[in-house]
């Protein structure tokens, strides 16, 4: 054994040194990695919960997960288009609400609200959430499955005498008009063109972003001076992140022209390819399936019952023609994840036909009976959970009472302040029924600039 060496004291503690060195890292890397959260993110809880009822519309969704999302997979909606991986929507996600979410860190609990006026959710409405498993933690994890839940808000309205009519004390340059258009856009109400007797057609934009709890309707002009035509008898829609103007009439002169903007000052006259609507007048317009359609009207050749569709606002398809007979002057709602089209007249008689389409193809609706007569040139807004059809010509009369409609059945509503008119706006915005202007069809066709709401006091 003489040819063994031993270790030396300095070898010795070298090798003792290293050895706790060496077991120290395994360790400390070892615990490191044990310390990690490598779990599959989930969906802990959303409150308001599933089937809720009677959610108040000031309320807001709260969102839990198991662990911290990463902010740039936390993404809502804000066009409308049901693109992102939050989604909230009234009509199975047709359209999305534009929302509001905090924090912008990662963060396990986060909160929704729509980017309204007043961050108010719609009244008596059944409202979806879709939660993306496209979500993802700090590492990149995403969630294994899709979560939805549904809840409904409080309806203001459920009986007569919780809601009333007001008038609105109106300051600005809201001017007497009737077959203008107007849409809710940027959390202001807004009214393009129409036309008064003793003013000629109307080429002007105006704006108010007042709401119940303002004592004055404050309206603005933006411009008197348009790029498009004067004009009445059009649509307007709120689509994309933009405003657009579609068709209308200026005298006897039925338009074709599509106009666009982001602000209300600058207009892009947009050049439109495939099929697009034909020039007409008195037609309809909704969103729904995330695409603008236009339907039925008065165009050069008479009155029409064509369909057309665009997911752009440029490149236009021409659908199949409608189920229901060639008119104008008629009203059209998305309710129910379906359009509804409503009365209009067919150059002969005033109608009181009422027909859905679900993607697929149009159907009447004969059950129960229509108990409103024969009407044109009145109005329709989804509010507080039901259909509402406001004012309207009568064969010749301007009717002043409206309905409302609760999936099942027409029902008559009391009758509401304001004089009876046709071809009047209507908006529902801040929770509140809107209805401003119109024609009351007395000797010299008196064209109004009141405005009226509808909702609590």
């Amino acid at each position: 054994m003489s040819g063994l060496k031993t270790a030396g004291p300095i070898q010795f503690h070298f090798a003792v040194l290293l050895s706790l060195f060496l077991l120290f890292s395994c360790a400390k890397g070892k615990d490191d990695t044990e310390g990690e959260d490598r779990s599959i993110p989930a969906v802990e809880s959303i409150v308001p919960d599933n089937a809720a009822t009677g959610f108040s519309t000031t309320g807001s969704i709260t969102i839990t997960f198991s662990k911290p999302i990463d902010k740039q997979t936390f993404t809502t909606d804000s066009d409308g288009q049901c693109s992102k991986n939050v989604q909230v929507s009234t009509d199975s996600f047709n359209t999305c609400l534009k929302l509001e979410s905090t924090p912008d860190v990662p963060s396990k609990v986060w909160t929704l609200k729509p980017d309204t006026y007043n961050n108010k959710f719609p009244s008596g409405t059944t409202i979806s959430i879709k939660i993306k498993k496209e979500i993802k933690d700090g590492y990149g994890t995403a969630m294994e499955a899709d979560k939805s839940s549904t809840f409904t808000t409080e309806a203001h309205c459920s009986t007569s005498s919780d809601c009333s009519w007001s008038q609105v004390t109106t300051v600005g340059d809201l001017t007497g008009r009737s077959g203008h258009s107007g849409l809710v856009f940027d959390k202001k109400m807004w009214v393009f063109g129409g036309y008064d007797s003793n003013t000629d057609y109307y080429q002007d934009v105006m704006s108010s972003p007042d709401t119940s709890s303002s004592t004055k309707g404050n309206w603005d002009n933006l411009t008197t001076t348009l790029v498009w035509t004067k004009r009445n008898e059009h649509i307007s829609l709120s689509f994309k992140n933009k405003m657009w103007v579609i068709g209308g009439k200026n005298a006897s002169t039925s338009l074709a022209d599509i106009w666009s903007s982001s602000d209300g000052l600058i207009w892009d006259n947009v050049t439109l390819t495939g099929t697009p609507p034909s020039a007409r007048s008195g037609h309809a317009g909704v969103i729904y399936n995330g695409k603008m359609w236009v339907f039925g009207g008065q165009s050069g050749s008479g009155w029409v019952n064509d369909v057309y569709s665009s997911s752009d606002g440029a490149e236009w398809t021409k659908e199949t023609d409608a189920g229901w007979s060639k008119r104008s002057g008629h009203a059209a709602v998305v309710y129910d994840n379906k359009i509804w089209v409503m009365g209009g007249n067919d150059n002969t008689s005033d109608l009181q036909d009422v027909w859905t389409y679900d993607g697929s193809s149009w159907t009447q609706q004969t059950s129960p009976s229509v108990t409103w007569s024969g009407m044109k040139d009145h109005e329709a807004q989804v509010f507080d959970g039901k259909i509402w059809i406001l004012g309207g010509n009568d064969n010749g009369s301007r009717i002043k009472k409206y309905f409302s409609f609760n999936g099942t059945s027409w029902s008559q509503a009391s009758i509401p302040d304001w004089s009876q008119r046709s071809s009047m706006v209507s908006y529902e915005f801040d929770n509140y029924l809107w209805v401003v202007g119109g024609d009351n069809g007395t000797s010299g066709s008196t064209h109004m600039n009141d405005v009226w709401k509808y909702g609590k006091p």
